[in-house]
């Protein structure tokens, strides 16, 4: 079944299709890569937090904890970008939308470039049996949560 409508966006009619199936699946897969991305990025930051008073059993079941985390992290960022891209075409067909939503793109790249180095630093340690530095991918795991809620509060300015 299909709603359509026509919203009025910055002065330009787009369509609205709310009711779209499609687009309410869209909009669910963005919704799901969020709780991902920021669930999981914000669950390894308490790690990361408790790692100094652990165990050395402890650390060792932690430590694996936040590799699965920041993949399960990473594969939410990724849903984004293939939900995103599918929403701004489906709701928007490319309208130039208000500043706020280029400037959230533009964070939202340089969030996907950190937590793409840092999967790629965990990947090649685990290749090369050679832990990464622990302080680059501490300041990795606190900026790239950072920069996922800039990018929400991006967002929340661009579509109100």
């Amino acid at each position: 079944m299909r709603f359509d409508a026509v919203r009025v966006y910055g002065g330009l009619r787009v369509n609205d299709s709310d009711g779209d199936l499609a687009m309410v699946m869209a909009k669910l897969l963005h919704l799901i890569g969020l709780l991902a991305g920021l669930g999981f990025g914000l669950a390894n930051i308490v790690i990361l937090l408790r790692l100094p008073q652990a165990s050395p059993e402890a650390r060792t079941a932690l430590q694996a904890l936040q590799k699965l985390n920041g993949r399960i992290a990473f594969g939410g960022i990724i849903l984004l970008w293939i939900s995103g891209i599918w929403l701004y075409y489906a709701a928007y067909a490319g309208v130039v939308l208000r500043w706020p939503f280029y400037v959230k793109i533009a964070v939202a790249v340089v969030l996907t470039i950190a937590a793409a180095y840092a999967q790629w630093l965990v990947l090649r340690a685990d290749i090369s049996g050679k832990a990464p530095s622990p302080a680059m991918m501490r300041t990795l795991g606190m900026t790239v949560p950072f920069l996922a809620v800039v990018t929400v509060v991006l967002a929340i300015a661009a579509f109100n």
